[in-house]
C-alpha cells in the first residue's frame, strides 16, 4: 500500500464532545484508503514541524472530503491542532497509511481503546458485513464523550464505556475492567 502526499483544506471544525473534536478536509479523500487506515497531518509546534497520526472517521468520494475526529484532552500538537484549527486552515496530508483491516470471516468484532480510537472503531465496525457483531469497549475521561455509532440494523451492537476515574492515561486496568463486565 503505497503513500502519497496531499494539501487538504479545512472546510468545517466542531466540537462533537468535550474531548473530540469533527475537522473535515477537503481535496483529500483519495488518501483516506479503506477502513483501518489512517492519515498524518504534519503541523507546526512550538515553531518547528511535527508529524501526527489521525484515523479517519469518514470519507465522502462525491465531495472529495475525510472526515478526522481528534483528541482534545492532553497537551501535545496533536490536541492543539484539535483545539486551534479552524475553516481555511491548509494541512499537509500523507496517507492511506496503517494496517488494520476486518477478518470477514469473523462473526464479532471486538475493538478496545480510548476516546481518540472511535473514529477508527466506528468506520471499521460501519464495514462489517451483516449479520455482524461489533463490540465496543471504551475508556473515557468524560462520560459525554460516549458518542454512539449508527449501524447498520443488522449489526449487533455491544458498548461497554468505562469511566477512568483519575487513573493516568496509558494503563489498562479501566480497560482490562470494561473486558471482564462483558459475557462472552
Amino acid at each position: 500500500l503505497g503513500t502519497s502526499v496531499g494539501v487538504g483544506t479545512v472546510v468545517a471544525a466542531s466540537q462533537i464532545s468535550p474531548s473530540l473534536r469533527e475537522v473535515v478536509l477537503s481535496g483529500v479523500s483519495t488518501l483516506a484508503g479503506v477502513p483501518g487506515n489512517d492519515v498524518m497531518l504534519e503541523v507546526t509546534h512550538e515553531g518547528r514541524p511535527v508529524r501526527r497520526r489521525y484515523s479517519v472517521r469518514h470519507v465522502d468520494p462525491e465531495a472529495d472530503t475525510l472526515t478526522l475526529w481528534l483528541a482534545t484532552h492532553h497537551p501535545g500538537a496533536g490536541a492543539e491542532l484539535a483545539r486551534t484549527v479552524t475553516v481555511g486552515t491548509e494541512l499537509d496530508v500523507v496517507g492511506p497509511r496503517g494496517k488494520i483491516g476486518l477478518d470477514p470471516l469473523a462473526d464479532w468484532h471486538l475493538f478496545i481503546g480510548d476516546v481518540a480510537s472511535l473514529a477508527a472503531f466506528y468506520r471499521l465496525a460501519e464495514s462489517i458485513e451483516e449479520p455482524g457483531r461489533a463490540i465496543f469497549i471504551t475508556e473515557l475521561e468524560n462520560p459525554d464523550d460516549a458518542i454512539t455509532p449508527h449501524l447498520p440494523e443488522g449489526i449487533g451492537v455491544t458498548g461497554i464505556f468505562v469511566d477512568r476515574d483519575g487513573r493516568p492515561s496509558g494503563t489498562a486496568e479501566g480497560l482490562l475492567s470494561g473486558l471482564a463486565a462483558f459475557a462472552f
